[in-house]
């Protein structure tokens, strides 16, 4: 299921203690949350496409990446300085850290082996 994001806004806000209809806060979203798809992209090499509106979806398995984009948002939201809650460092290098389990995770679903025979069959050149 698509993850909507007019439910991470909403979810943000109250984190941050802003108003969902602000326009500042909305553009700072905005930006935070193409920040986090660009890492998450760049780390599992993934393709997203770019929010540019709180109407949209994003095209990720809410189950899998909805918290991983959550907290991604409270590491860039936080980076923008006014609505800081934790020390930056710490966000970061939390950050960072959920994105190599959650790449680590992607790794291990994917197949890297062959089938059964394929391997004789590029040899002999069949």
């Amino acid at each position: 299921m698509a993850i909507k994001v007019m439910s991470l806004l909403d979810e943000k806000a109250r984190r941050f203690g802003a108003s969902a209809n602000s326009t500042d806060f909305q553009q700072q979203f905005l930006d935070s949350i193409n920040y986090t798809l660009d890492d998450i992209d760049e780390t599992l090499g993934l393709t997203t496409t770019a929010v540019t509106a709180t109407n949209e979806s994003i095209d990720l398995d809410s189950q899998q990446y909805r918290g991983l984009i959550s907290y991604g948002l409270d590491v860039y939201i936080a980076d923008a300085g006014e609505w800081n809650m934790s020390s930056e460092a710490d966000l970061n290098a939390r950050w960072r850290e959920k994105l190599a389990t959650r790449q680590m995770n992607y790794m291990k679903s994917q197949s890297m082996l062959g089938g059964i025979g394929d391997v004789d069959e590029d040899l002999s050149g069949s």
